[in-house]
């Protein structure tokens, strides 16, 4: 069965957030390397909800699904500490509130 792994995030407004965390992405990039850069285009800030390998034949209703959830109201993310993980992920790790656990078993 042929599979895709992919990633159900959340994506900052395109305000000082996104724009933060590309300028953080950059400085790092310069002063330590990096196999890529966060950008607008391709490399997106993000927040990870869920990550899995879903089969080819489920990707359109993961799609409506993931659509489903992401017509939720807005609310606020608030950042905690950056933390590397496996020598090579550096993450900027959320505090974990009541609406980002909800999600996430919604999107599991």
């Amino acid at each position: 069965m042929k599979t895709e792994t992919l990633n159900i995030a959340i994506l900052p407004s395109k305000d000082e957030v996104a724009i933060c965390a590309i300028e953080m992405s950059k400085k790092i990039a310069d002063e330590v390397g990096s196999e890529f850069t966060l950008d607008v285009n391709r490399f997106l800030p993000h927040i990870t909800v869920y990550q899995a390998q879903y089969p080819n034949k489920n990707i359109n209703r993961l799609k409506k699904l993931v659509q489903n959830l992401s017509s939720q109201e807005s609310f606020k993310i608030n950042l905690d500490t950056i933390t590397i993980s496996h020598e090579t992920f550096l993450f900027w790790r959320c505090y974990k509130t009541n609406i980002l656990r909800d999600l996430q078993a919604k999107a599991i």
